[in-house]
């Protein structure tokens, strides 16, 4: 019987020994060329964010570095009289930032052959006023398609507040005759534009633009807490509210209900999965996402500096895609530079200071070899 055991332990423990000596060596391959901040760069990054910390309204950044998250953090408060703090998985209205999803939305479309940039509004909606047989789906991913703001229409004709994409829709259908410009004769940026682009979304895809984003856009990208936030439609979990200057709510407008122009909301962390999709073909062809970061043309040629979503150019030789956002109580930034696979996410929660500033020393500091 002592035999039976000893032989029994002897051989338990040969298993046990291999399986843990096994298992050590596989977590080590699993996190070899992890990319792992130092001290030096926690301390870096940290200090650029001193005044989000402590008691008011904060921020959360996203580093992302050769496909992973370099370095992520929370500061400050997400939600001031329930004393949430900011954490990287909390989610923040993006404003602008909005853009390049709707774009991308719209090139989801494209490659599946529902649409092509030359169609018109015409095309796409026949009761548009006839000068919509001039402005292409091209022009507004662009900003050349001279559409009236809406942003002053709705102070000239009765509109629902807050207002919605579709009220633009309808402001423009019945209360415009023309064009601010020639189609594609200049760059304005368009506000006006990108919800409309939402609309066309959902008159091609026949789902509300929302629900489209989460079926085809973020679901498949593992962005489950990710949403065009609709009130009473959907909710926004790890929701960070937006303050002024001086921590008063400042968190929804008149304009806050808009989707295609400033109106999802997502987190530093989600953001990473957004910003690996642009490096992939998995819900889109590359030929078809090469398309975003080609600077549109006006008719004349020259060149705008601005893709689909996206604004185009250069730091130091480096190629740069870059959006800011700004709205009522939230002010945002990203900052890609795709040739060196590093992205920069900055989120804040308050209508006050410069998550632009902040990024671009971020990324000043990555490009020097971190």
């Amino acid at each position: 019987m002592r035999q039976t055991f000893a032989i029994f332990f002897t051989f338990f423990s040969c298993v046990f020994f291999t399986f843990a000596c096994g298992q050590s060596a596989l977590d080590e391959g699993s996190v070899s060329g992890v990319i792992r901040p130092t001290q030096g760069d926690i301390e870096y990054i940290d200090s650029l964010f001193s005044a989000y910390t402590g008691n008011r309204p904060g921020a959360a950044v996203g580093v992302y570095k050769n496909g992973q998250i370099f370095y992520e953090k929370g500061y400050g408060i997400a939600n001031l009289p329930a004393n949430e703090q900011v954490t990287p998985r909390s989610n923040f209205r993006l404003a602008s930032v909005t853009k390049a999803m709707t774009a991308f939305a719209v090139m989801i479309l494209k490659n599946r052959g529902l649409l092509n940039y030359d169609m018109t509004l015409k095309d796409v909606f026949p009761e548009f006023p006839e000068y919509g047989k001039k402005v292409k789906i091209r022009h507004l991913l662009h900003h050349t398609g001279g559409l009236q703001s809406y942003e002053t229409l709705m102070n000239e004709y009765p509109t629902p507040k807050p207002i919605k994409d579709s009220d633009i829709l309808k402001l423009l259908i019945e209360h415009t005759s023309s064009t601010e410009f020639t189609p594609g004769s200049r760059y304005s940026y368009s506000n006006t534009g990108y919800c409309i682009l939402a609309q066309v979304v959902e008159k091609i895809s026949g789902k509300r633009f929302s629900e489209f984003m989460k079926q085809e856009f973020y679901t498949p990208l593992g962005m489950v807490n990710t949403v065009a936030f609709e009130k009473g439609v959907n909710t926004v979990p790890l929701r960070a509210y937006g303050y002024d200057s001086s921590g008063n709510d400042s968190d929804q407008s008149d304009t806050s209900s808009t989707l295609g122009d400033g109106g999802v909301y997502t987190s530093a962390h989600e953001m990473f999965l957004w910003d690996q999709a642009l490096y992939s073909n998995k819900i889109i062809s590359d030929d078809t996402l090469k398309e975003a970061f080609v600077s549109g043309r006006l008719n004349d040629g020259s060149s705008t500096n601005y893709g689909f979503g996206w604004d185009l150019g250069s730091y130091q030789g480096h190629r740069k895609t870059t959006h800011t956002g700004a709205t009522c109580g939230f002010l945002t930034a990203i900052q890609r530079f795709p040739d060196d696979k590093i992205g920069i996410v900055v989120l804040t929660n308050r209508n006050s200071g410069s998550p632009s500033s902040i990024a671009s020393q971020i990324a000043d500091y990555m490009l020097k070899g971190k």
